[in-house]
């Protein structure tokens, strides 16, 4: 399956998972793709700013429409993909708006998204890993629930 303009249809991307090589290339496709996307829809910056790329939020909400807009837009799929894949668009321009409304970045100036503190994993939260994987019949890992859970 390949996209409109002949590439293969992407599996989702998970950005931290990407090596040097797939993250250039993965960044400088939905850089493109995001350049026409905001010309072709005439988005404003409250929507998809110039500094899009600087907002974690943004670049998941835009990857995600860019996976859907290739897969939507191939010849394998029907007509009505396009009306299925504007329907998307319209909730992400919403998700995309409240994003940067966080930050409140406009054409000319970037503000970096405001601080978010999250605690430490709780050892609770081991605890609690721990016992749901007891209850599924199986032990536990071995020194759990000494062992951190990673987040």
């Amino acid at each position: 399956m390949s996209g409109p303009f002949g590439e293969p249809v992407p599996v989702p991307i998970v950005w931290e998972d990407l090596s040097t090589g797939e993250a250039f290339d993965a960044w400088s496709d939905l850089g493109r793709w995001v350049t026409r996307l905001v010309r072709r829809f005439r988005l404003r910056p409250r929507e998809v700013p110039p500094c899009w790329f600087r907002h974690g939020a943004a670049v998941e909400e835009l990857t995600a429409l860019w996976g859907s807009y290739l897969a939507c837009y191939n010849s394998e799929q029907p007509a009505t993909a396009a009306a299925d894949w504007l329907r998307i668009f319209a909730d992400t321009r919403v998700h995309l708006t409240e994003w940067m409304a966080r930050c409140g970045c406009t054409a000319t100036e970037h503000r970096d998204d405001p601080d978010v503190t999250w605690p430490d994993p709780d050892p609770e939260f081991g605890r609690f890993v721990g016992a749901d994987c007891a209850s599924r019949g199986e032990a536990a890992p071995a020194l759990w629930p000494d062992r951190p859970v990673t987040l």
